[in-house]
This record gives C-alpha cells, sequence and structure tokens, in this order.
C-alpha cells in the first residue's frame, strides 16, 4: 500500500507541477513564446488525460454498497471534499476578473460543459464533476466486462450526443471521459489490460492520430485516444515499477496540496504580478518560479489542510452530538 500511494502521490505531484509550473505559468511571460507548439500540446493532453485516469482509479479503488445509503455516502464525500473548495475557486475567478457572473453561475451548477463557455481552467474540475455523477454505476459493473464495456459505451454516446447537440458545448468533456473509464477499469481486481509491447504501439499509434487534424490537439476528437491510452500506458508503466518508488515528503506534501493548487493559482498568478514583475523576460521567469511558485503551493497547502481541519471539527461535532442523543 505505501508503494502504491507513493507511486500515486508522484504522479499527482509531476502532474500538478506540469501544468501550474509549465503550462500556465508561461501564460504570465514572454519569455519563452515558442512553449505552446504541436509537441507540448499534447503532452498537456497527456497530463490533463493522466489526472483523469488517476481519479477514476482512485475512485474504482472505493467499495461502494449499492443501496440508497451506500450512494448517499459516496456522493456526500466526493461533494464534500470537493465541491466547497471548487465554489471557493469559482469566487476567486470571478473577484479576479478572470470569469464573468453568468460563466461563475454556469459552472456553479455544472452545466458549463454542456452549456458554455466553462470558466478558464476550472473546466477540468466541472468536468470531473459530471464525471463523478456516472462513477457508481461504472464502479458496480467494473470487472464484469459484459456489464461495463456496454456501460460506459453508452454513457460515451450520450455525452457525445448531448455536445452534438449544443453549439455551446465543450467537446473536451467527450475527450476525457474514455480515460476516467479507463481508470475506474484498472482498478478493478479483475482488470485486464494490453501487454507492454501492444499498450505502447496504442499509445504510438493515439498520438499519431491526434496529428490527423489540423486544429489544435486540446479540442480535437482525434485527441480521444491520445488522452486515453497515452496516460494508460504511462501509468502502467510506472506501476510494474510502484514498488521501486520511495516515500518522499516533499513529493506527498505536494500531491496532498495538488488540488488546491490546481483551483487558485490563475488568482494568484494574476494578483502576484500586479504587485511586482520585472520588465526583462529572464527576471519575470525568475520571479514566477522561484516566488511566485512556491507562494501558491504554500497557499494552496494551507488552504487545503485548512478545510481538512475544518471537516474534521464538524465530523467530529457529528459524532459527539450523535454519542448525546
Amino acid at each position: 500500500m505505501r508503494s502504491r500511494l507513493a507511486f500515486v502521490d508522484l504522479l499527482r505531484a509531476a502532474c500538478v507541477l506540469y501544468i501550474v509550473g509549465f503550462w500556465h505559468l508561461l501564460n504570465y511571460t514572454s519569455a519563452l513564446p515558442g512553449y505552446a507548439n504541436p509537441l507540448s500540446t499534447r503532452a498537456t493532453v497527456i497530463v490533463l488525460g493522466l489526472f483523469v485516469f488517476i481519479s477514476g482509479h482512485l475512485l474504482g479503488q472505493q467499495k461502494l454498497n449499492p443501496d440508497r445509503a451506500g450512494l448517499s455516502r459516496f456522493f456526500t464525500r466526493r461533494i464534500t471534499r470537493i465541491y466547497p473548495l471548487y465554489l471557493g475557486a469559482l469566487g476567486l475567478f470571478w473577484g479576479a476578473g478572470l470569469v464573468d457572473k453568468l460563466t461563475a453561475v454556469k459552472a456553479a451548477l455544472l452545466v458549463s460543459m454542456l452549456y458554455g463557455p466553462p470558466p478558464q481552467t476550472l473546466w477540468f474540475i466541472t468536468m470531473l464533476l459530471v464525471f463523478y455523477c456516472s462513477a457508481p454505476a461504472l464502479i458496480l459493473a467494473a470487472g464484469q466486462s459484459a456489464r461495463f464495456a456496454p456501460l460506459g459505451a453508452s454513457l460515451m454516446l450520450i455525452l457525445a450526443t448531448a455536445v452534438s447537440l449544443s453549439p455551446a458545448a465543450d467537446e473536451r468533456i467527450v475527450i476525457y471521459f474514455p480515460a476516467f473509464v479507463l481508470g475506474i477499469h484498472c482498478a478493478a481486481p479483475s482488470r485486464k489490460r494490453p501487454r507492454g509491447a501492444l499498450l505502447s504501439a496504442l499509445a504510438l499509434l493515439a498520438v499519431a492520430l491526434s496529428f490527423m487534424d489540423t486544429h489544435s490537439a486540446e479540442k480535437s476528437l482525434f485527441s480521444i485516444p491520445l488522452a486515453s491510452l497515452c496516460p494508460l500506458w504511462v501509468f502502467s508503466l510506472l506501476e510494474r515499477e510502484a514498488g521501486r518508488v520511495p516515500r518522499s515528503p516533499v513529493i506527498e506534501t505536494l500531491s496532498y496540496a495538488s488540488f488546491a493548487m490546481y483551483l487558485i493559482h490563475r488568482p494568484l498568478f494574476s494578483t502576484l504580478k500586479s504587485l511586482y514583475f520585472p520588465e526583462s523576460g529572464a527576471g519575470q521567469l525568475s520571479y514566477l518560479v522561484l516566488a511566485c511558485l512556491p507562494a501558491i503551493f504554500l497557499c494552496a497547502w494551507l488552504v487545503q489542510k485548512g478545510y481538512d481541519t475544518l471537516l474534521a471539527f464538524l465530523r467530529n461535532r457529528r459524532e459527539v452530538a450523535a454519542g448525546v442523543r
């Protein structure tokens, strides 16, 4: 279990550092104008797909009772852990002028991926919350190919139909859903995966397929295999070495803060840039990496720790109240 936790922590930490410390950080400086290119764009799709895959995989490891109480506990736990922080981040985005009020309201109601536009950056969390709605059915069907495959295909078809019928829909919800389904499938004890050589060939084919569309890979339906098969390849490759991954307090802390870090980094980058920003490209890059990024990490850790402490306090109060009664 420890090696498994260290392995997943490493993946999450690497993903959040890529997104926050490279892909989004370079939005705030002109020091590296060519950073957004066909290769880095596809790498971003893979990293986001890996985030989705890991989310599905962690959910798929949970034991879920198919009765009303079990489903209630599942959704209560997910909503409590994610939704309040997500709403707080939406408030920060609105306050910083990164989204307008209507976009924030749509995102809060979880309809902005199908009736957009979704909020910048937070579209990813909006999408994950929509995916979580289908998680119980997928978890209960996992391990039974006769049920799981048709269910996953049916849900994919429903999403694709909804996107095709709505001119304001965001196709990324279709691009990343298969990664979520694969994550849940691979968490099942009876899971079956392609062998290493075959999986490597499929990953290469997925990369090649993504170049068949002249539009950006971030929103091309040709990127569906890229966003699912490549994360599966990365996860499977590193999973085989999970026992060799040592526990690291730094990696564990970064992984712990990764969700809050993703939520709040945009408003914090904007705020820190408005307070001070060097004129030279090298100075800008140094300031963003050496000052802003650590500050964002610290704030994210404090937010996550404070929120977890609050949840623990409220849970203890409920338990005490229940004992008194």
